[in-house]
């Protein structure tokens, strides 16, 4: 399942507001409206990616039995395979398989 990248459709207009509220006046009543306009469209933001989640999450429960969940570190499992390509790290051999 593709994620939906909710922010990088609205980057552009998010990076319009807060060049706009750079030019305000610090804690000026116009900076407070346009300082709302972009706490909107965070949210606007953050309602796309909750309900993509909710679409997601019915459609897999509807279609499958059961379903496991497993949390897994996997920045901490790969650390010590960290490395350079002309320098490898430790035990690269064995946790290529993450």
């Amino acid at each position: 399942i593709k994620p939906k990248n909710s922010f990088k459709a609205n980057q552009i207009k998010l990076a319009k507001l807060q060049r706009q509220l750079s030019r305000k006046v610090l804690f000026s009543q116009n900076w407070k409206k346009h300082n709302r306009k972009i706490q909107k469209l965070h949210h606007h933001i953050a309602n796309i990616r909750h309900d993509y989640l909710h679409k997601i999450t019915t459609s897999i429960s509807k279609s499958h039995a059961m379903i496991a969940c497993e949390d897994l570190k996997v920045a901490n499992m790969s650390t010590s395979a960290s490395g350079t390509t002309a320098q490898k790290g430790r035990n690269v051999k064995a946790k290529s398989g993450l």
